[in-house]
């Protein structure tokens, strides 16, 4: 039976892996709770509950997206201390100290080939894959719907992976969805998403705690694709070494059968900070 590993007189071990021991790829063993975790390392959290501190303001837990194939960060506050569920593999810590974070793109260009299109850091090893084409343009309103007295939730179909999902938010008129508008998501894409190779379905769900939610017609809408030949996406699949100083870092160079296209690191070059080596704490719940 599940229970709790602590409480009034019975205190958490203090010595044992934390990593047990296991196939290939398995994340490796190590017979402490406190890591010493230097600039632009990182470290999976293992399996199980855990509380997780640092103290560094560069260090983040981050959590591994699958459609994306990157590491985005997860909200926490200062120093860690949130509670974690990790299944050993898809969360780490990250100490992100003259380190890239994730890309955006500035310009789409015109003309690009999925196959031929390359991205490349102007200095350090950090490895990125652009994504063309595959993004949510015009959205039509089929059916407005009635009754709604909050703005309905909106959830598109994810892309294939590697790609961006596309978010938007509703607008009502008199009780009917009148728009759709798309918002930027995750780092790697603008608004609209990336990779997507059909046009997603779109789902328009009322909110929950909409009072009129036993009255609503449900509102329909459904969307097309646009960017094609353009950069939709800049995807981060590897940070690589600590590359430069505190306010320098590096740019991207876009390079393939198109032209026009750029894009830059988050953070931007000129505006990288400086970390330091974290001590890491983890505290199993």
């Amino acid at each position: 039976m599940t229970q709790w590993l602590g409480g009034p007189g019975v205190p958490l071990p203090q010595s044992g892996p934390i990593y047990p021991a296991q196939l290939f790829n398995a994340p490796p063993t190590f017979n402490t709770y406190t890591i010493l975790l230097p600039v632009g390392g990182t470290i999976p959290i293992p399996a199980g509950e855990w509380i997780v501190q640092f103290g560094q303001a560069t260090t983040a837990i981050e959590w591994y997206d699958a459609v994306s194939t990157q590491w985005l960060n997860v909200v926490t506050g200062p120093g860690g201390g949130d509670r974690i569920s990790s299944d050993g593999f898809n969360m780490r810590v990250h100490q992100q100290g003259l380190v890239a974070t994730g890309g955006s793109v500035t310009a789409a260009g015109s003309g690009y080939v999925q196959a031929t299109t390359t991205i490349t850091p102007s200095s350090g090893n950090s490895t990125w894959m652009p994504i063309i084409s595959g993004k949510v343009g015009t959205i039509t309103i089929d059916a407005g719907g009635t009754n709604y007295s909050k703005p309905p939730l909106v959830f598109f179909d994810s892309p294939p992976s590697p790609g961006v999902p596309a978010i938007g938010v509703a607008a009502l008129s008199t009780g009917a969805v009148s728009s759709i508008t798309l918002a930027a998501g995750i780092p790697g894409a603008t608004a609209g998403g990336a990779g997507y190779l059909v046009a997603p379905n779109i789902a328009i769900v009322p909110d929950p705690f909409d009072p009129n939610i036993n009255i609503i017609t449900p509102a329909r809408a459904h969307c097309v694709l646009t960017g094609a030949g353009t950069l939709t996406g800049v995807l981060l699949l590897n940070s690589g070494q600590t590359v430069g100083s505190v306010g320098s870092g590096y740019t991207l160079t876009v390079a393939g059968a198109g032209s026009s296209a750029t894009a830059a690191t988050i953070p931007v070059s000129g505006s990288w900070v400086a970390g330091a080596n974290d001590i890491v704490v983890l505290v199993r719940c």
